[in-house]
């Protein structure tokens, strides 16, 4: 009768350093993506490459393993597996936002990748206090100015961010456009400087596929950075980047770090959501609390490729 195999100390040491370099090396690639263009550009699809990593040290610790009982092999694969997906597929669940009551602040963020139309079928269909459309020049929604009333609509120049706020919000003017030829985004702020209604950064970041664009972005970044200067404001926009984006934004993003993480994916809008990136944000500074992200399908019209953002905020 053959001798059971044992696991032995080797096999245990060498499972548990495939698992803490697993660990350590998305860690690491957590800190430094906000950092390279590159990379902040690939951390964005955070979610596939978690999974990634975990099925390789999952596999890594089998195969230290496998001498072990026989038995144990298939229970600790199924533990792991389950493990690693449940924990994608809950983070990658959005939480439905209430209507904006009180003090609730609504805000809509979609690329609709110029389509007008697609645009004010969005606000219709949401009524949110602020929207964002990342892609889309405002001088595109003047023709069609009367199915948006009750909104200002507000753009800057050559930047390709249109911002719509509800007119209960006040007079609201353009004070800065993105740094040329970025044109990273506009700035909106109440005309009235003792107002306490929220000054919004609209944001439309350049890719950082292409290496003759990669510093684009990261002036774009920093100049969304500097712009977060002031408690009161919310960054919203298309930033072409993930999570790790968000983390260089200094003051904006201190609002609704759990909600930040576990926005469902909004590009490309044609892949299931788990295999996507979160780039479509909606981030706020220290006088806001992000309360709740959702990523939604568009009815709107299925143009963009990609996903709209409702998010919902109060004041901190």
């Amino acid at each position: 009768m053959p001798a059971r195999s044992r696991i032995g100390p080797a096999s245990v040491a060498l499972g548990v350093l495939a698992a803490l370099a697993c660990a350590l090396t998305a860690l690491a690639l957590s800190a430094i993506g906000g950092e390279v263009p590159y990379l902040g550009a690939v951390l964005a699809f955070g979610r596939p490459i978690v999974l990634a990593l975990a099925v390789c040290g999952c596999g890594v610790a089998v195969a230290a393993l496998v001498r072990g009982p026989r038995r144990l092999v298939p229970a600790i694969l199924a533990v792991l597996l389950l493990a690693c997906g449940g924990t994608s597929i809950a983070a990658s669940s959005g939480v439905t936002p209430a209507l904006s009551t009180g003090d609730a602040l609504r805000v809509l963020e979609w690329n609709t990748g110029g389509d007008a139309d697609a645009a004010i079928a969005a606000v219709r269909a949401s009524e949110p206090d602020i929207a964002v459309f990342p892609e889309l020049y405002a001088g595109n929604l003047a023709p069609r100015s009367a199915s948006l009333s009750g909104y200002t609509v507000l753009g800057g120049g050559d930047a390709a961010v249109a911002v719509l706020v509800s007119e209960r919000f006040g007079d609201y003017v353009v004070t800065a456009t993105g740094p040329a030829p970025a044109y990273a985004g506009i700035i909106v702020e109440p005309r009235d400087a003792m107002s306490d209604s929220p000054r919004i950064v609209g944001v439309h970041l350049t890719r950082t596929l292409w290496p003759s664009l990669a510093h684009l972005w990261a002036d774009g970044l920093d100049w969304v950075s500097e712009s977060c200067d002031d408690a009161n404001t919310i960054a919203i926009g298309d930033f072409n980047g993930g999570e790790p984006t968000v983390r260089r934004l200094g003051t904006c993003g201190t609002g609704g770090t759990w909600a930040q993480i576990a926005q469902p994916a909004t590009w490309p809008a044609d892949a299931p959501a788990f295999l996507g990136a979160a780039i479509d944000r909606v981030v706020p500074a220290e006088g806001w609390v992000l309360e709740s992200v959702e990523t939604v399908t568009a009815p709107w019209g299925q143009g963009s490729d990609h996903r709209p953002v409702i998010a919902v905020l109060r004041p901190a």
